[in-house]
């Protein structure tokens, strides 16, 4: 039997416009999670992959925004694998779920072995169920059941089934997945399996930790992506169970940055006076300008700045002339001092000060000193 002969379709460019206006592309989930398009969501396994697809979900029942951003109102067919039914009962009432009045979720716990078969099934299912506008699979590996996760053929093979799903049925299908032990620097590279995991899907979101702080991320092809953002959650206990109650958001990671940066700055400046007072008490509290910075590690034009906080906080006094025959000279000119303080950065207070640069593994006791860096060491 011979097999069919495949035409190319060809469309005019402008063919989806409306009144010679771009067609708008519609969300689920406002510049997230487009309609007829294919998700992932990733995390390490425990970190609340599964606690916020079921935020999605309530979200979308309700209609009500998600993270700050719009929802599409429709129901819901949420494929939880790994929790038992009566864990996800109990999330969906912390998160104020109503079946009398919101969109219906519709709970399933067992899919198929095969994903031509998963899908042949979900497809029928959606064929009764109309208004379903949202399909979360929990977990994507218990979706398609790859011999080799980590084959590109055979992936793109078995995630195209459910890409191909979404834009017949016109829903969006999230998939959730585990990300790897190792964190990358690039935190969608730590999807489990093949890259075509991150490549195939139209949207991907991923939960990683960094400094101490849970962010979040996500990337796609339409839409506004996230940047690197930290996610806090507001969490209660019911009987023996914690569970999410919402999600929201604290600073972006860039905030976390500079903050950081500012704060690494202050303490700088806060040791090298430090510094600068030993060195002059090791002289008997006076002694020439040059020999008492030179002594001091640290850039200098920061010793500078703290030389010149000491003199206006009266603390020290300072004579002489530069480049003369009276040379400039430091005098201790108050002795009760106190130890000044350092503040660690927002990110996260350890015993061990590291030097600030992100490459360095130096290690360094409190006010260490980075010989590699030559740099004052920070709080990290």
């Amino acid at each position: 039997m011979s097999q069919k002969k495949f035409n190319l379709e060809i469309h005019k460019p402008y063919s989806t416009f409306t009144h010679d206006q771009p067609t708008p592309v519609p969300y689920l989930i406002d510049g997230l999670l487009p309609l007829s398009a294919f998700s992932v969501l990733g995390a390490k396994p425990k970190q609340g992959k599964s606690s916020m697809s079921r935020c999605e979900a309530v979200a979308v029942a309700k209609g009500e925004p998600f993270l700050d951003r719009p929802t599409t109102r429709g129901e819901v067919l949420l494929c939880s694998l790994e929790d038992p039914r009566q864990h996800v009962d109990g999330c969906l009432r912390v998160l104020e779920y109503n079946p009398e009045t919101d969109a219906a979720i519709h709970l399933v716990t067992e899919l198929p072995r095969d994903v031509t078969e998963t899908v042949n099934a979900i497809a029928d299912k959606l064929a009764t169920l109309p208004h379903v506008t949202f399909v979360i699979l929990d977990t994507l590996a218990k979706t398609l059941r790859a011999r080799d996760s980590g084959s590109y053929d055979e992936m793109l093979a078995l995630c195209e089934q459910l890409h191909d799903l979404a834009r017949r049925t016109g829903v969006h299908i999230q998939a959730l997945t585990h990300c790897k032990k190792v964190q990358p620097e690039d935190p969608f590279d730590g999807f489990l399996g093949s890259v075509i995991v991150r490549g195939e899907p139209d949207t991907n979101i991923v939960l990683f930790t960094s400094r101490g702080k849970r962010l979040i991320q996500s990337e796609t092809r339409m839409g506004i992506p996230w940047e690197p953002t930290e996610i806090k959650a507001e969490v209660v206990t019911v009987g023996k169970s914690q569970m999410v109650k919402r999600f929201y958001f604290g600073d972006t990671a860039q905030q976390i940055q500079d903050e950081n940066e500012t704060q690494r700055e202050a303490n700088t400046r806060v040791m090298l006076r430090s510094r600068i007072l030993a060195a002059l008490k090791a002289q008997g509290g006076e002694g020439l300008m040059a020999e008492i910075l030179d002594s001091v590690m640290g850039k200098k034009q920061m010793k500078y700045e703290a030389r010149d906080e000491l003199i206006k906080d009266g603390i020290v006094s300072m004579s002489g002339v530069a480049h003369s025959k009276n040379p400039l000279r430091l005098k201790l000119t108050r002795h009760d001092e106190p130890a000044p303080a350092v503040t660690p950065p927002v990110s996260v207070a350890r015993e061990y000060l590291c030097c600030k640069y992100d490459d360095c593994t130096n290690l360094l006791p409190h006010e260490g000193f980075c010989k590699r860096h030559q740099e004052l060491a920070c709080l990290n």
